[in-house]
């Protein structure tokens, strides 16, 4: 119906023409009923952004607990676990930094025993000295015994290797942590039938990580074959711990991605609260297996880029990764220049 003559008077419309209908029609069109269901579609796909399958179980609920992620992207400023989301809309509030930084707990909780393990192990075997065997043993026996239990010394000297890598895989828990901030994490992950099967990190992470775990993954693979090449240290009655996945790059990779990527909000079982148990070997994925196209997924996380700018603890014994250690040196070293340069030119 057209508008009446009353009507156009009142919107200060002088005059009648199709122009000024369909014009009219147009702008009743946006005071209509229409509008809000556009609306509601953008607020349901602002909701998923906020809903990463890694951290389902702290999806916003309205009766749910507070300490959740959003209901939708928001800015914050106030984040101290994962400060560089402040400004910017990302899924992190503040009441939710109280279930990172436990969660957080939680895996080094895991790797300290992981460590704790390896001195049981020790323990046991240094036992085997009161085993009658050990005294009709020959002298090339009782040596690599001596040997055994020296390596387990190294692996178990916290500056002889396991306090870089341990906090290195610190560095790589926190930025998991953080991922749940991500709006964006679709983009980030493959999905397969509806389920999230693997999370996109960047072979940056995978080599960085391993640059901080390759002398500990030595020493675990020499104490691993000192043990099977001495008859008396294999007699522990205390299993040996399970470090095969520290061994080498592609099994510490994959062992980071399925196990911490994949669960970042995981919880220690009751044996692990006491000392973490041999983990089930990983099947190898080759290098060469990553190289995947992925038809509507481009971008990579750099998890271990993400961790280093949070604000998590993550020394070991008081030592930090190498590539933490390293960007700390970098960063003092552009203060120290800029000091000096204003000295210089005052």
């Amino acid at each position: 119906h057209h508008p009446t003559p009353a009507l156009l008077g009142g919107m200060g419309i002088s005059r009648w023409h199709p122009f000024t209908a369909a014009t009219l029609g147009y702008l009743l069109f946006l005071a209509s009923p229409h509008l809000p269901v556009c609306e509601a579609d953008v607020t349901r796909a602002d909701r998923q952004k906020c809903r990463n399958p890694l951290f389902e179980k702290h999806w916003f609920s309205p009766d749910g607990s507070p300490e959740s992620l959003c209901e939708m992207p928001k800015i914050d400023s106030d984040l101290r676990l994962c400060p560089a989301y402040n400004g910017v809309h990302s899924c992190c509030q503040e009441s939710f930094e109280s279930e990172q930084q436990l969660h957080f707990a939680y895996w080094r909780q895991i790797f300290k025993a992981k460590i704790m393990q390896v001195k049981q192990s020790k323990a046991g075997t240094q036992e085997v000295e009161q085993d009658p065997a050990f005294n009709a043993a020959s002298d090339k026996d009782r040596d690599q015994f001596r040997r055994a239990l020296r390596i387990y010394d190294q692996v178990l000297d916290p500056a002889a290797g396991h306090a870089r890598c341990f906090a290195a895989m610190l560095v790589y828990t926190a930025g998991m942590i953080c991922f749940g901030c991500k709006p964006d994490w679709n983009d980030m992950v493959q999905m397969d039938g509806g389920k999230l099967v693997r999370v996109l990190v960047n072979s940056g992470s995978c080599a960085e990580l391993w640059a901080d775990c390759k002398d500990f993954g030595l020493q675990a693979r020499e104490l691993r074959e000192a043990i099977l090449d001495s008859s008396l240290a294999i007699r522990s009655s205390m299993p040996v711990e399970h470090l095969r996945m520290f061994e080498d790059q592609q099994l510490l990779c994959d062992f980071a991605h399925n196990v911490v990527a994949m669960h970042p909000f995981t919880q220690p079982s009751e044996t692990e609260r006491e000392a973490t148990p041999p983990v089930t070997e990983i099947v190898r994925r080759r290098l060469e297996s990553q190289e995947i196209s992925y038809a509507t997924t481009k971008k990579e996380y750099d998890t271990m880029k993400a961790g280093r700018a949070s604000g998590f603890d993550m020394t070991w014994d008081g030592l930090v990764a190498h590539s933490f250690a390293g960007r700390s040196r970098g960063v003092m070293g552009v203060l120290g220049l800029a000091l000096v340069g204003g000295w210089l030119l005052g």
